[in-house]
């Protein structure tokens, strides 16, 4: 008994020191501080296009913001914003959507990443890499600015 009382508590250390690593957001939102920042989008999944021919004159951006619990950035032609919003360690979503600028944007590139973002659920961080996933695996890749 004395055992499992011991193991229980040993669980509960371990529990407690890995959720200390997130940021709670003002929205009240847990996210791991490393999000914070600039990542600049350098694979996404489902197009037959080429990364390049999607993306020719610059690449789709994100800036997470942790202290004002916003996110930002560019579709490779219009700005976004909106909140930034995580239900727990690693889970994330964009469903709501963003505010968008509206010029107009050659070629399907924007609309492949904002139909990407809709699908986001999950976010993981390792070394400069950021990965944006879904129940069907890895949707988009962004490297630290």
């Amino acid at each position: 008994m004395r055992k499992i009382i011991l193991l229980g508590y040993a669980f509960l250390a371990v529990m407690i020191s890995a959720c200390s690593n997130l940021k709670e957001l003002s929205n009240g939102s847990k996210v791991n501080p490393k999000l914070s920042g600039e990542w600049e989008l350098f694979y996404i999944t489902g197009p037959r296009i080429a990364f390049d021919g999607l993306y020719p004159r610059r690449k789709p951006m994100l800036r997470f913001d942790l202290e004002k619990a916003r996110v930002s950035g560019n579709t490779s032609c219009n700005s976004l914003s909106g909140e930034l919003k995580a239900e727990a360690e690693n889970k994330i979503s964009f469903k709501k959507g963003f505010a968008t600028t509206k010029m107009f944007c050659e070629g399907t590139g924007e609309h492949t990443f904002l139909k990407a973002l809709e699908q986001v659920e999950t976010y993981a961080i390792k070394d400069s890499t950021l990965s944006l996933s879904s129940n069907l695996g890895v949707i988009m890749r962004f490297k630290k600015k």
